[in-house]
């Protein structure tokens, strides 16, 4: 899912989503910083297990298991969630 879709479900602007995953506070993706840009990565599994937020199928990618397992594993002892 795009950070603009994930922004959308959850009724926040695109800007939050990115400083949230560049802060690591949204722990359904990550952001990666490489020279000056970011890159952003969520997961449609995990933002339905955090959110509760169904992830329509249009939205979904199909599915890449070493990705999952990194964001699973970078967020696993993340006990909080901000939505601001």
């Amino acid at each position: 899912m795009t950070v603009m879709q994930c922004a959308a479900l959850l009724g926040k602007n695109a800007q939050f989503v990115r400083i949230g995953l560049q802060m690591g506070r949204l722990p359904f993706g990550f952001a990666v910083k490489t020279s000056s840009k970011w890159s952003y990565y969520i997961c449609d599994k995990q933002f339905e297990e955090v959110t509760g937020i169904k992830v329509p199928e249009a939205y979904k990618r199909p599915s890449d298991e070493v990705l999952v397992d990194v964001c699973q594993v970078m967020n696993q002892d993340k006990r909080e969630v901000y939505y601001g």
